[in-house]
């Protein structure tokens, strides 16, 4: 097995936050971001085959998916305001 505790693969993730609205051209920098989270949920459903006489599982399906995202700014402009309040 590999060994999982390499500091050669460690990460500080920092970068810029960009957000584009549905039928802009461009993207906006938001600003300084705090903290930034994504959550994906997947709801599957197992398959089982019974042919051989024992049930083995011989498929997974996705029946949805839904992905949250929530953030922290420390720059409340104007333009964020109006954006989160859709205005």
């Amino acid at each position: 097995m590999a060994d999982v505790n390499n500091p050669q693969l460690y990460t500080i993730g920092r970068g810029k936050l960009l957000w584009q609205l549905t039928g802009e051209d461009g993207w906006r920098d938001l600003g300084n971001a705090t903290d930034f989270s994504v959550n994906v949920k997947t709801d599957k459903v197992d398959h089982f085959s019974n042919r051989g006489g024992i049930g083995v599982k011989d498929k997974t399906v996705v029946l949805k998916q839904e992905a949250t995202g929530k953030f922290k700014l420390e720059e409340l402009s104007a333009d964020n305001l109006l954006m989160f309040l859709m205005g």
